[in-house]
C-alpha cells in the first residue's frame, strides 16, 4: 500500500518483451497514462532518447548477474509528449522462471532546477571576475557605501576616495556633458527587475585636467522582491581606442573626399575615351575608305607589291579601330551601365554560342558546362567576363585541334567560384600575370589574332564585382582560368 501511494515511480517490466506489468499511482499520475494504457507500452514508449539496442545494453549487467543495481539519469516522455528529468533504479527480479525489472524513478525536475540556479550564480560571478581587469568598484545600495580598488588612481588620480558615501560619489570630476546620461542610465537599470547589468560609456577629468574616455561595467544583485540591494563592476580606460577611433574617422572622411574626386576624374577620363575613341575612329574610316577606293579604281594598274601596301594600310586600320574599341570597353569595365539584376548565366552561355556559332561551327569546338545558377549580379559585366576568357579558349588551340572547352562551378558560402577549362596551347608560369596586364601577348598577331586587351577587361570586371581572378595551365596540354563572383 505503501508503495502504491508513493509520489516516487514505480514500475516492472517483463525481461524478455519488456512490456510494464505493473505500475503505481506515482507512476500513472506522472507518465498520464491509465493503467489499461501503459500495459501495452515498454520502457522505449517514455524513453525517447534510447533505442531498442541500446536499451538491451543497458540491462545487460543486470541479466548477465554482473550488477546487482544500476542507476542511471535520463528523461522521461509523458502522454502530452513533454519531459521530465529522472533518476532511475534498476533491478532484476527472478521468481522461478519469471524475469521482470523492478524500477523506482524520482523525479528530480526540481534538482535540476537548483544545479541551473547554481551555474547561473556561478556565471554571474566570472561575469564579475572577467571585468576585475581595471579598477573594481563595489556599491552596498542598502548602506549607501561606496567602495573602490586603488587601480582608481589611474582615472582620477592620487588623492581619489577609495571609500565614500553615495552623496560624495557623484562629487568626483565625472565629464559636466556627461553626468546626467550617466545617472538617468544608472537609475533606469536599477529601478527594472529584469536588469542585472548596467553598462555605460563616458568621459571624465582627471587631476591633471585630461579628457580620461572610460567603459563602466557592473552587475546588479537583487533581493527576492527584485530590488536592487548591491552593484560590483569594474572601469575600464579606454582612451586609447577613441583616439584611435577618432582618427580612423577622419582618415575615412579623407578616404571618402578622394574616392569622390576619384570617380569625378573616371568619369572625366571616361568621357574623353569616348569622345577620343570617336574622333580618332573618324580618320580610320576615311583611310580604309579611300584605300578602298584607290583599290577599286586603279587596283588593274597596281601590281602586286602596290595592292599590298594597299592591304597592309587596310588591315592596320582595321587592327588600329579595335584597338580603340577595346580600349573604350577597358575604360568602361568599372563603371557599370545598369543596376544589379538576376543574372541567368545559361542565357550568357547561350548567347555567347550564338554569337560565335560559325567559328564554333567550323573548328567543331564542344563547349560543355555544368547547371548554371542564375546569380544577382551587373549583366554587363558578367557577360564580358564569360565571353572574353571563352573567346580565349577557343582562339589559342592548335590550328586542325578540336577545341574541348569546360565549365565547371562550384558554390561557397560567400562566392560562386567558376573554372573555364581548355585544350589549348597552354601558358608558361612566368607568364601567368603578364597575361591580364593591357596590350600583353605572349604571340605575334600573324599566330592568333586579337588586341592583347580581352583578359584585363575581364580581370576588371571580376576585381570590381569584388571577385578573384587566376591561371593554372600545362604547356601543350591545355589552361584553366579560375574567377569567383561574390553572392553579396
Amino acid at each position: 500500500r505503501t508503495l502504491e501511494k508513493s509520489l516516487n515511480e514505480i514500475y516492472t517490466f517483463d525481461a524478455e518483451t519488456f512490456l510494464f506489468n505493473y505500475s503505481n499511482e506515482g507512476a500513472l499520475s506522472n507518465l498520464q497514462y491509465s493503467e489499461e494504457e501503459i500495459k501495452s507500452l515498454t520502457p522505449l514508449d517514455i524513453k525517447p532518447d534510447y533505442t531498442l539496442a541500446a536499451f538491451k545494453k543497458l540491462v545487460r549487467p543486470l541479466l548477465t548477474n554482473e550488477q546487482k543495481k544500476i542507476i542511471f539519469f535520463t528523461t522521461y516522455q509523458r502522454k502530452d509528449k513533454s519531459l521530465y528529468p529522472v533518476e532511475v533504479h534498476l533491478q532484476l527480479v527472478a521468481e522461478s522462471h519469471n524475469k521482470r525489472f523492478l524500477a523506482i524513478v524520482l523525479d528530480i525536475t526540481d534538482r535540476k532546477k537548483a544545479e541551473e540556479r547554481i551555474l547561473l550564480s556561478n556565471e554571474r560571478f566570472e561575469k564579475v571576475t572577467e571585468a576585475t581587469n581595471d579598477a573594481i568598484w563595489d556599491w552596498d545600495i542598502s548602506k549607501q557605501t561606496f567602495y573602490r580598488s586603488k587601480a582608481i588612481e589611474r582615472f582620477f588620480g592620487e588623492n581619489t576616495l577609495k571609500l565614500m558615501d553615495e552623496k560624495d560619489f557623484w562629487k568626483d570630476k565625472f565629464y559636466s556633458e556627461d553626468l546626467t546620461a550617466i545617472q538617468n542610465s544608472l537609475s533606469k537599470a536599477l529601478s527594472d527587475p529584469t536588469t542585472d547589468r548596467w553598462e555605460a560609456e563616458y568621459r571624465i577629468i582627471n587631476e591633471d585636467g585630461k579628457k580620461v574616455y572610460v567603459i563602466d561595467r557592473g552587475i546588479i544583485i537583487r533581493d527576492q522582491k527584485g530590488t536592487a540591494i548591491r552593484m560590483v563592476g569594474s572601469m575600464t580606460d579606454i582612451s586609447e581606442q577613441k583616439h584611435l577611433t577618432i582618427q580612423l574617422s577622419h582618415t575615412n572622411e579623407t578616404l571618402q573626399q578622394r574616392t569622390v574626386d576619384l570617380e569625378r576624374s573616371n568619369e572625366v577620363l571616361e568621357q574623353f575615351a569616348f569622345v577620343a575613341s570617336h574622333d580618332l575612329q573618324e580618320p580610320l574610316r576615311m583611310i580604309s575608305s579611300f584605300m578602298d577606293l584607290l583599290q577599286r579604281k586603279y587596283g588593274d594598274q597596281l601590281d602586286d607589291k602596290g595592292l599590298q601596301y594597299i592591304h597592309f594600310a587596310t588591315d592596320g586600320a582595321k587592327r588600329m579601330k579595335q584597338i580603340i574599341l577595346d580600349l573604350l570597353d577597358y575604360s568602361r569595365a568599372t563603371r557599370p551601365t545598369e543596376g544589379k539584376e538576376k543574372v541567368d548565366l545559361a542565357e550568357i552561355i547561350s548567347e555567347f554560342k550564338q554569337l560565335r556559332r560559325k567559328v564554333i561551327s567550323e573548328r567543331h569546338a564542344i563547349i560543355t558546362t555544368d547547371q548554371l545558377p542564375i546569380i544577382n549580379t551587373y549583366k554587363a559585366a558578367a557577360t564580358q567576363i564569360f565571353h572574353c576568357i571563352l573567346d580565349n579558349a577557343l582562339k589559342y588551340v592548335e590550328a586542325g585541334k578540336q577545341p574541348i572547352v569546360e565549365l565547371k562551378i562550384v558554390e561557397h558560402e560567400t562566392e560562386w567560384e567558376f573554372a573555364i577549362k581548355d585544350n589549348g596551347i597552354g601558358i608558361e608560369p612566368q607568364f601567368y600575370e603578364k597575361i591580364f596586364i593591357i596590350f600583353q601577348r605572349l604571340h605575334n598577331k600573324d599566330q592568333y589574332t586579337g588586341t592583347g586587351i580581352g583578359l584585363s577587361i575581364a580581370k576588371r570586371h571580376v576585381e570590381f564585382l569584388g571577385g578573384s581572378i587566376w591561371v593554372r595551365s600545362n604547356t601543350g596540354e591545355g589552361t584553366i582560368f579560375y574567377f569567383t563572383i561574390p553572392k553579396i
